[in-house]
């Protein structure tokens, strides 16, 4: 618990949202049914064979992870006892820090999909990313088959996705900090450092990743999903911008309700509708439709590393291991028994040239 009410030795950094009050009650609420509405719909399009695909699974897990974020955040605006908990301070922190983010990372993925299809040709769209509902769409404006652009752009999206990884890590260790930030001045200023290295990083990456869209939006197919990438985008940004100007702020002690504490009722609206808000639409233009059929994004996208490899379902390896084990059985089963055969046969020809 963090000690709101005792003299600290340390500027504590202003934590992006604020402590939650008797304002929260409301808006916290709102979006825990917010979220709670597309849920159901995820879900939905998970079970439905024709809307399946794991492409935005992180986006799912967000969704639910928000619903819990907020019932906490409601939770403690009605129980002032649990306001300054050390434990919700630092994970609502982490969250907030890489919830958006996370979001942003799936749609690498997409943009991937978008590209593959592209290069592939009208001839070559492969089997793993064909869709039944979309196979009436025309194809003839695709190039001819390019493989070795197929390679490259296979190489920078993962680079792309494995950089919001890396992002993420030191909203990670900041997040966790905050307890001992209270006391001691080091572990303050570094969280500060962190958040706003992760922040600006992020920030790098995604206007990054929306001139790359931007740039190449004639080498996507189909064209429409590309446009739901960029308004995705656009939806996410205003968030690193933001979170950059609110972090700015160190205060007293946990419970200073002056300048810069993200305490007074026009700062809970600013983060409402610049953090939460954004993150809610984001979630539900990409939840919502049935993403497989717009990016033709198939089970789970382009996965591959190179052109022609296999992959299989969990099920299909099993058969496979089970397949192997059998064959090896019978494979040692036939050689001991002819281990045996022969050591009969040279058994009865040494006792037949004895008895000669």
């Amino acid at each position: 618990m963090v000690n709101a009410s005792a003299e600290i030795t340390a500027r504590f950094p202003t934590p992006v949202g604020g402590f939650p009050d008797s304002r929260d009650r409301v808006p916290s609420i709102l979006f825990a049914i917010l979220y709670l509405c597309i849920v159901p719909v995820g879900a939905m399009r998970l079970i439905r064979r024709e809307s399946r695909t794991w492409v935005h699974i992180g986006t799912c897990t967000f969704a639910l992870e928000r619903i819990v974020v907020y019932s906490l955040r409601a939770w403690q605006s009605f129980d002032d006892g649990h306001r300054y908990a050390a434990g919700l301070l630092e994970y609502t922190q982490m969250s907030f820090a890489c919830g958006y983010l996370v979001v942003t990372q799936d749609l690498i993925p997409l943009f991937r999909v978008l590209l593959i299809n592209y290069t592939n040709g009208p001839d070559e769209i492969e089997s793993v990313h064909r869709d039944p509902a979309c196979d009436g769409q025309a194809m003839s404006e695709l190039p001819p088959d390019d493989p070795k652009r197929r390679g490259r752009l296979r190489l920078w999206t993962f680079l792309f996705n494995i950089s919001f990884i890396t992002v993420n890590v030191p909203n990670l260790v900041q997040g966790s900090m905050y307890d001992n930030a209270v006391v001691q001045q080091k572990a303050a200023d570094a969280i500060q450092i962190l958040r706003y290295m992760a922040t600006s990083a992020g920030l790098l990456l995604s206007i990054a990743l929306l001139v790359w869209i931007y740039l190449w939006r004639d080498w996507c197919w189909p064209r429409p999903a590309v446009l739901r990438l960029c308004q995705i985008l656009m939806l996410l940004l205003p968030i690193s911008f933001y979170r950059l100007v609110a972090m700015r702020h160190y205060i007293p002690s946990p419970d200073y309700i002056g300048p810069g504490s993200q305490s007074t009722t026009t700062d809970h609206v600013i983060f409402y509708v610049l953090h939460g808000l954004p993150e809610w639409l984001a979630a539900t233009l990409l939840i919502t439709p049935n993403t497989r059929r717009m990016f033709r994004a198939g089970l789970d996208g382009d996965w591959r590393r190179r052109d022609g490899q296999q992959k299989y379902s969990c099920g299909e390896r099993r058969k496979a291991k089970k397949a192997r084990y059998e064959h090896e059985m019978v494979h040692t089963t036939r050689t001991t028994t002819a281990s045996r055969t022969e050591l009969k046969e040279r058994t009865s020809t040494s006792t037949v040239d004895r008895i000669v």
